[in-house]
């Protein structure tokens, strides 16, 4: 009768190792799993950034009266009024620009004196005005 309890206790044992063995392997799948699912949603994460802070920011234009505007583009950047011209008579668009072209900004001014700086950038390049002989300044 010991040999039969023998026999029970190792195939008892062999069937424990092997529960415990397949048990250790769902185990290390579901690990392998869940570390694939995070990347995956890691992955997605950085992807949607990457797209996000590809839009071009969408900022509230700056106004001012006038003179402030060419006062703050002076002090701020080294602008000054490049040209410009009448908007169905009722504004003006002003170019204003650095001496050394680094930057530019193009303002709306209405009737009233209130300006609005609708867009500004970098390395301005003024063009030759055909029969003017001059560039702008």
């Amino acid at each position: 009768m010991t040999q039969i309890a023998e026999i029970d206790d190792e195939a008892w044992n062999a069937a424990t190792r092997e529960f415990l063995k397949a048990r250790d392997e769902e185990a290390k799948m579901e690990c392998r799993f869940r570390i694939i699912i995070w990347a995956i949603a890691a992955l997605g994460a950085l992807g949607a950034i990457i797209v996000w802070s590809a839009q071009p920011a969408r900022a509230e234009p700056i106004c001012m009266q006038w003179p402030a505007m060419k006062a703050f583009l002076a002090k701020r950047y080294g602008e000054v009024p490049a040209g410009g011209g009448q908007i169905n008579g009722t504004a003006v668009a002003q170019v204003l620009t650095s001496p050394d072209g680094s930057s530019w900004t193009i303002v709306i001014v209405n009737a009233n004196g209130q300006s609005c700086a609708l867009t500004a950038g970098k390395n301005w390049e003024p063009v030759r005005v055909e029969g003017k002989g001059e560039e702008p300044t």
